[in-house]
């Protein structure tokens, strides 16, 4: 929560904010210009992930996170990322997320307030801990879902030299890739995700751990804090109490190291004028991403 607080602090300046109080009970009051963005860590591998300078380019669920006070926007989480930094050539790292956490709980518990109250009234004759196990959705979207961006060199070329482009992408079945020249600097990629005919992953290992209540709540944004409150307030039986100091049963993934790139694929290197439609990418239904890789703009 802090990072976030400091980074959204950071944009606030440089974007010709006022600074905010960090100690104000007002301090999420102004965001203007900022765009918060939520998505599970180990999802992102280490090469993708964006660096001070990057532009960034994303898609996915622009929604209202209810966990913080102020009711804010964020992506959360994205489906595709594209993070370009320059110099003599424009580098694109691509990279989209292989899973989806559900928002409902299963066996129609509804949201996970919701979900922890039916577990604590089970306290302690139906059940002897509290436990929370997500839906995570293989197929992180749904129909068809298509996203356009023009990736462009950090300067146009000089006569008697051309323009091309250079890319090294992996997907799994069902996703497709097309390139055409935005000239005179630059490329447009159109991705296609079709769940029809997408290929699902199967789930990473999965293992259980427990998480303190206490912990919880206290790492949690201010709004999902108060709603722990709320729930356990005034909860005095002493033998339920004893299970609820177990802590939450829940699940743990961890992705196996042959899951995270790069993939072996061999770069492709095409003039841009002679870009006309949808790419050949590696297809590796044995990855977990959706679509993963490099795509450079080149000036030879």
């Amino acid at each position: 929560m802090k990072d976030y607080q400091n980074a959204r602090q950071r944009a606030k300046n440089e974007g010709g904010h006022p600074p905010v109080n960090q100690d104000s009970s007002h301090q999420d009051s102004s965001h203007q210009g900022v765009l918060g963005v939520e998505w599970d860590a180990q999802l992102v591998p280490s090469p993708y992930r964006p660096t001070e300078g990057d532009r960034i380019a994303l898609f996915g669920r622009w929604i209202i996170d209810a966990g913080h006070k102020d009711f804010h926007t964020e992506i959360h989480p994205p489906l595709l990322m594209v993070t370009a930094s320059g110099g003599t050539s424009t580098h694109a790292r691509i990279t989209s997320r292989p899973y989806l956490v559900s928002q409902h709980w299963p066996e129609g518990s509804g949201s996970f307030r919701e979900h922890l109250i039916t577990e604590l009234k089970k306290l302690p004759l139906q059940s002897t801990r509290l436990e929370a196990h997500p839906t995570v959705w293989a197929t992180p979207f749904r129909g068809r879902q298509s996203m356009t961006m023009v990736l462009r060199a950090s300067t146009s070329p000089p006569p008697g030299k051309t323009l091309q482009v250079q890319y090294a992408l992996t997907a799994r079945s069902g996703v497709s890739v097309a390139m055409t020249p935005a000239l005179p600097d630059g490329v447009q990629i159109d991705v296609t995700f079709d769940s029809a005919s997408y290929q699902a992953p199967s789930l990473p290992p999965r293992s259980d751990v427990s998480i303190d209540v206490n912990q919880l709540a206290s790492q949690a944004g201010a709004g999902t804090a108060e709603v722990f409150g709320e729930i356990f307030v005034g909860f005095t039986d002493p033998i339920a109490e004893g299970f609820i100091r177990e802590g939450i049963k829940t699940d743990s993934y961890t992705l196996p190291p042959s899951w995270q790139p790069p993939f072996a694929t061999s770069p492709t290197v095409v003039d841009v004028a002679h870009l006309s439609g949808v790419i050949s990418v590696t297809v590796n239904d044995q990855q977990p991403y959706p679509l993963i890789g490099d795509v450079f703009i080149l000036i030879s």
